[in-house]
């Protein structure tokens, strides 16, 4: 009867579970062999700023002055962000809720509430904004970059509201587009309640499984699509510079 290999899987999140989804091979060159390592780009260096700049206003309930900081691709200014944290002191306010800017969690392999820093836990995550109030928590995560649908980041930071918090029976979820104007900024929430909880832990067992598999036979497969372009994982073959990233290659570089 033949074993199952026992692998030391490290504690996953969001970012590196779809990473596996994109593309095993991507996965493996950041994650385990660590051949590719990460090079901020101007976006990333934008939307670092943008984070760290919110959670300061709100931890200082508004007594924290956003720079004048201007992108130079987007002509975006940091300040008009603001009108963000606002809104969100307002609600807290309103509600009489406690705000909690980046709250970290760990989820365990049992589902249970996890330390952020356990390295052999399943999940862990950082989340921009938490609000607390009755039975309720507001999850909400910005985003500097374009609208896309993307779920799953909603429904895993909201999972672990529900597994944190005993009291809270129903979670709200979504994304603020910072580069949206007010109008459209605020994504519709998605909510939940503690009896969704299965069926919201169950895409990332589904990925957990897959990566599993991978990590047991060592197989990390390239997957061709069309991020290929923006990858800098070269040994696969299907590596080559689109020429969007030539571009933007060339404008962070000054030429």
């Amino acid at each position: 009867m033949n074993q199952i290999p026992v692998v030391n899987i490290p504690v996953q999140s969001h970012s590196s579970l779809d990473t596996f989804m994109t593309c095993p091979r991507m996965y493996k060159a950041k994650y385990i062999t660590k051949e590719v390592q990460f090079k901020p780009t101007m976006a990333s260096r934008w939307g670092d700023h943008a984070h760290h700049h919110l959670e300061m206003y709100i931890v200082a309930k508004g007594a924290y002055t956003i720079p004048t900081e201007i992108n130079p691709q987007t002509k975006e200014n940091m300040r008009d962000y603001q009108w963000v944290g606002d809104a969100l002191l307002e609600r807290a306010h309103k509600k009489g809720g406690t705000l909690l800017a980046e709250r970290k969690f760990g989820v365990g392999h049992a589902k249970q509430p996890n330390n952020y820093f356990d390295k052999t836990g399943w999940l862990r995550g950082k989340i921009d904004v938490t609000l607390l109030y009755d039975n309720v928590a507001e999850v909400t995560d910005f985003k500097t970059g374009r609208k896309k649908n993307d779920p799953d980041q909603v429904v895993m930071y909201s999972a672990s509201a529900l597994i944190d918090y005993p009291q809270v029976d129903v979670v709200k979820g979504g994304y603020i587009w910072l580069k949206e104007p007010p109008v459209t900024a605020i994504d519709k929430p998605m909510t939940f309640t503690r009896a969704n909880l299965p069926d919201m832990w169950a895409p990332f067992d589904m990925k957990y499984s897959r990566l599993r598999h991978a990590y047991e036979n060592d197989q990390f497969p390239p997957h061709k699509s069309g991020l290929c372009g923006w990858c800098d994982v070269e040994s696969c073959g299907f590596q080559y510079v689109s020429p969007k990233k030539a571009a933007s290659l060339a404008m962070e570089q000054g030429i």
